[in-house]
């Protein structure tokens, strides 16, 4: 009976040995490491969590690319409290970060060094994208919005909304030339040209599509990434704003969708996703390229503007932690699990 006995024990632990060995073989790798950085230390990727509709668990992640470190969280371990309901967007200014919580109608001010939270600016509808204006020295920013109509006026000085530009429909990205800001408008299928110095709308452009993105190049030409409605096809389209007239087009495969648009850090690649993968072009291209970087459906996309590493997501089922690959130039691959829904990034160096 003793023999027996040991030989189940043993049986067992080799059993149970044998299982964990299995469940590790079933996860996917991930090239990471528990972040040990301090928040002064933060210089790299911000991955922008939006977390689950309704259930207020988006989050802020950091990731070295240098050590391969990541820090998760990093909001709510700093100031106890979760950060709200769907992250959309993250931006800096000067010393500080402003983080757009969408359907939380807010706005989380944090400090940079520390990400402690010296501000919340509520009552902002439901805000997407931050826009500090260089023309007024960075003490004025512009806030596109889903549902509202309008583009919100906040003075970051004060952290408080001061007024707003009436804008019918849904407002996305933004991009400023001089005093002028262009907006993509989704709803409306159009671009706008909004005068800063008087908060007017000074010009429209109209496309035959809805604008996923907005980017401007390094000869100041803006690129937009209008995605296919009905049966009129996604394309990529120049505009010079000296005059904002279409100096170029570029269509699409006839049923190819067009969803996320960045820009490399010297302003001559474009990078985007469709429903078959991430791809890269040229601004001097006149035909899309014929391969992707990566095959796939993809949710959120960026691109360092310091190594040229390009950044895309998988959401996975929209509850559980996503995934993050990351894209060198020099052809490897190495991905990581992040937060819940990760829609997008933010570079800071």
């Amino acid at each position: 009976m003793k023999n027996l006995k040991k030989i189940t024990n043993l049986s067992l632990v080799i059993a149970m040995a044998a299982m964990v060995l299995f469940l590790n073989s079933c996860k996917e790798d991930d090239d990471t490491k528990p972040g040990t950085s301090t928040p002064a230390s933060y210089q790299g990727v911000f991955v922008i969590n939006e977390g689950g509709f309704l259930k207020g668990n988006s989050s802020v992640d950091f990731y070295n690319p240098t050590s391969g470190e990541l820090s998760d969280d990093l909001f709510a371990k700093k100031n106890s409290r979760p950060l709200g309901d769907i992250l959309q967007s993250m931006t800096k200014v000067g010393n500080k970060f402003y983080l757009i919580v969408n359907n939380s109608q807010k706005i989380e001010v944090v400090n940079a060094e520390t990400f402690a939270s010296t501000a919340t600016i509520n009552n902002m509808g439901s805000p997407r994208f931050l826009l500090p204006l260089s023309s007024s020295g960075n003490k004025k920013a512009y806030v596109t919005d889903l549902f509202g109509g309008v583009i919100h006026i906040v003075d970051l000085d004060a952290a408080t909304k001061t007024g707003s530009i009436t804008l019918p429909g849904w407002s996305e990205h933004m991009v400023e030339v001089g005093t002028d800001v262009y907006v993509n408008n989704w709803s409306n299928k159009m671009v706008y040209e909004i005068n800063s110095t008087n908060n007017t709308v000074a010009d429209s452009i109209t496309l035959t599509g809805a604008p996923n993105g907005l980017v401007k190049d390094k000869n100041g030409k803006l690129w937009v990434l209008v995605d296919s409605v009905g049966t009129t096809q996604a394309r990529f389209i120049r505009v010079n704003p000296s005059n904002n007239s279409v100096e170029a087009t570029v269509l699409f495969p006839a049923g190819q969708s067009a969803s996320k648009l960045a820009i490399n850090g010297s302003g001559d690649k474009l990078y985007y996703t469709s429903s078959t993968g991430v791809y890269e072009m040229d601004i001097t291209a006149s035909t899309l390229p014929a391969t992707a970087k990566k095959a796939g459906y993809f949710y959120g996309l960026g691109v360092d503007p310091k190594d040229g590493s390009v950044y895309v997501t998988d959401a996975l089922d929209f509850n559980q932690k996503g995934i993050v690959y990351r894209l060198k130039t020099d052809g490897t691959e190495s991905n990581f699990k992040v937060g819940i829904v990760p829609g997008g990034f933010f570079f800071n160096y």
